[in-house]
């Protein structure tokens, strides 16, 4: 073990509350609570996702952040199912993005998950420019939301 690298971690997190604190392109996005969302083998942040043209309550929670456990290291995105919505319903059928692996279901069938693809993943860890990573992260988190906002509120 090295212990030494883990304030990447509250970078990581930093960046991540800039990203889901934002509009894009008709959705509204903003961090749950003001903790971290951990567990023991993920860090990051949920948020609300809301649709600007609606005054509905904000009912789905996704959450941003690393996974990791003995089989690798990923970043992603992750809908559960108690509180996606419709998300569910884009996950048959639909191939991967530039960005983001096919999304796949976890093993109970209740996280659909949005991954990083392995070679941006890679060019996330090879930079060490700060503006570069968040703009790889950013454009990973529109283009799943893209994908997802024709599902929000059906």
């Amino acid at each position: 073990m090295n212990l030494n690298n883990l304030s990447s971690l509250l970078y990581f997190n930093k960046v991540v509350n800039e990203i889901v604190n934002t509009s894009h392109r008709g959705i509204i996005c903003k961090k749950y609570k003001s903790t971290a969302a951990i567990n023991d083998s993920w860090y990051g942040s949920f948020f609300t996702v809301k649709r600007e043209d609606t005054r509905r309550k904000n009912d789905i929670y996704p959450w941003f952040g690393v996974s990791f456990d003995e089989n690798g290291t990923w970043i992603g995105i992750f809908f559960s199912r108690e509180w996606g919505g419709s998300i569910f319903d884009i996950q048959s059928g639909h191939e991967h993005g530039e960005y983001f692996q096919k999304p796949e279901l976890s093993k109970d069938k209740l996280l659909l998950w949005f991954k990083l693809k392995t070679e941006y993943f890679n060019k996330f860890n090879e930079t060490s420019l700060v503006d570069d990573q968040k703009r790889l992260l950013t454009d990973f988190f529109e283009e799943v939301l893209d994908l997802v906002k024709s599902s929000i509120y059906q």
